[in-house]
């Protein structure tokens, strides 16, 4: 009985203390890297909304969405350097970013927008006008591929759109009944992944000698002469160009089934996209998924003024110098 009084008193104390002291209390930094403090503060928007994949820039900083209608513009050192206005998107999961030139172009909600590189912050995007319910990471001659879905919602169509002129070449002769995933090659073939396969088009044809092919997970990616893609429990496996395992998987736990245990990074769950810096290529993992906490950094983004965001990357250095090995860092 003893202890209980003195656990109430306790708490009292603590209560009357904190009523006349909080007004004292003030922030000193954010723990983590988050930008440190004041303008440079990592801030997402009120609306949680999955990352778009970073793009890195010339300028040695990075783009990725910071919550439903908002593109944040951070230092690799974590800062928050700039923030603009992109439209929202309640159905995001084909939404994504890319570098063309001197401009960003974004696919949000199934339409193409625009914003230069020396924008000035709080600049909202410009739409171009053009339907794309999912658009490609890679680009040719300042050119990317584009799949439409019909009205009908029954086939879908995939060409190569220029955002200098913005006309639309088809790159495919004939719809399409599935599409997953689209990616642009150098020589301008297009790569699909439907009926859980990759399919391979040149000049409008399907290539069938070889094809289709399994590849090597979501968010299908050509990177300096090899494919890389994502698969849950933060597994991020390569091919070379013959869609080949090269070495397979280079990060996570997804390398293969068996009775027990793997420890995993509950901040790494699932690859956004890739970026390369200087030989290596770094995947991002900006996604949150609605409000449940799943996604690349394992929570949800924290939204609203004033409260902190957090990304995870990882170095993936060449199968010459570390095949199979893991470096992690963190973006911001």
């Amino acid at each position: 009985m003893k202890s209980i009084f003195l656990i109430l008193a306790g708490a009292v104390f603590c209560l009357t203390q904190c009523d006349t002291q909080a007004a004292q209390i003030t922030c000193a930094g954010v723990l983590g890297n988050s930008g440190e403090q004041g303008q440079t503060l990592v801030r997402f928007g009120p609306v949680p909304a999955n990352g778009l994949g970073t793009v890195y820039d010339e300028t040695g900083s990075l783009w990725d969405r910071g919550g439903d209608g908002v593109l944040n513009r951070y230092a690799l050192d974590g800062r928050l350097l700039a923030t603009y206005k992109i439209p929202a998107s309640h159905v995001d999961a084909n939404d994504r970013i890319i570098r063309l030139g001197n401009n960003m172009v974004l696919d949000i909600a199934g339409k193409l927008y625009k914003l230069p590189l020396d924008a000035a912050p709080g600049t909202a995007a410009t739409p171009f006008g053009v339907q794309a319910d999912m658009m490609s990471f890679g680009s040719v001659d300042g050119s990317i591929a584009i799949a439409v879905l019909s009205q009908d919602r029954k086939s879908w169509t995939v060409s190569l759109f220029d955002p200098e002129t913005k006309q639309t070449t088809p790159l495919i002769d004939g719809p399409l009944a599935s599409v997953q995933e689209i990616e642009l090659m150098p020589d301008k073939g297009v790569v699909v992944q439907f009926d859980g396969k990759l399919h391979l088009f040149r000049n409008g044809k399907e290539v069938t000698e070889g094809w289709p092919r399994s590849g090597p997970g979501g968010r299908l990616q050509w990177l300096e002469g090899y494919w890389y893609g994502s698969m849950w429990h933060g597994t991020i496996r390569r091919f070379n160009a013959d869609m080949e395992p090269d070495p397979g998987v280079v990060l996570g736990g997804g390398s293969g089934s068996f009775i027990g245990h793997v420890d995993g990074n509950t901040e790494i769950e699932a690859c956004s996209n890739f970026n390369s810096f200087g030989g290596s290529a770094r995947c991002s993992f900006a996604r949150a998924w609605e409000s449940t906490g799943r996604g690349g950094c394992g929570t949800t983004p924290a939204t609203g003024t004033g409260t902190t965001a957090r990304r995870a990357s990882c170095t993936i250095a060449p199968a010459a110098d570390r095949a199979g090995t893991r470096r992690e860092s963190a973006s911001s």
